[in-house]
């Protein structure tokens, strides 16, 4: 689900990798309902390799629905490539090496 960047409030960062980081967001729905989310981002000016990548695990991810050992796509933010976004439910835990 494409969604608007006034649907989502940014907010701590939470991890940061090879080409992006991951922060802490709040996605707003119609009816104002919150939910707490995941967002990976691209870093600042991401080479054209880096957005195929991206919009490449947007498509995966999509593909693979709900299963339960995955976190789910909530959605995502694909309008303009320097501010490209992925939503993914948050896990209040953190990541899964530092959990196990």
């Amino acid at each position: 689900m494409e969604i608007s960047m006034d649907q989502i409030e940014l907010l701590d960062i939470l991890g940061e990798g090879a080409f992006g980081l991951v922060r802490k967001g709040i996605l707003i729905r119609p009816l104002e309902t919150y939910q707490q989310v995941a967002v990976k981002m691209l870093k600042e000016c991401p080479s054209l390799e880096d957005i195929k990548e991206f919009r490449r695990e947007i498509e995966v991810m999509k593909s693979v629905g709900v299963h339960p050992n995955v976190v789910c796509l909530v959605g995502h933010y694909t309008k303009n490539i320097n501010e490209m976004m992925l939503l993914t439910e948050y896990c209040g835990n953190g990541n899964l090496l530092n959990y196990l």
